[in-house]
């Protein structure tokens, strides 16, 4: 049996199923990597994932973060305890 990890997602809409933010930990494979994660948040209703990713890349104006810093490879593996945040590109002023 492979070796878990857990990792906590917190999804803002307008990518969340609700109007307020979801946040879970899940429980995924070792060497798990972004994708695996966002598939997996799929699969559990959290996402959708057309709405994620394009031609398996972010699209733009999605911001995902793993433990604060922005990612763009979605091979990235993660690890126990990482938390990943997906969110809406919000241009400032």
């Amino acid at each position: 049996m492979q070796e878990q990890i857990s990792v906590t997602i917190k999804i803002f809409p307008p990518f969340s199923k609700s109007s307020k933010s979801i946040e879970r930990t899940l429980y995924i494979n070792k060497d798990s990597t972004i994708a695996n994660l966002l598939n997996i948040a799929s699969k559990e209703g959290l996402i959708d994932i057309s709405e994620i990713l394009e031609n398996n890349e972010i699209k733009d104006g999605v911001v995902i973060l793993v433990n604060g810093r922005n990612v763009y490879n979605l091979a990235q593996k993660l690890d126990n305890n990482d938390k990943v945040v997906i969110l809406p590109l919000a241009p400032g002023g």
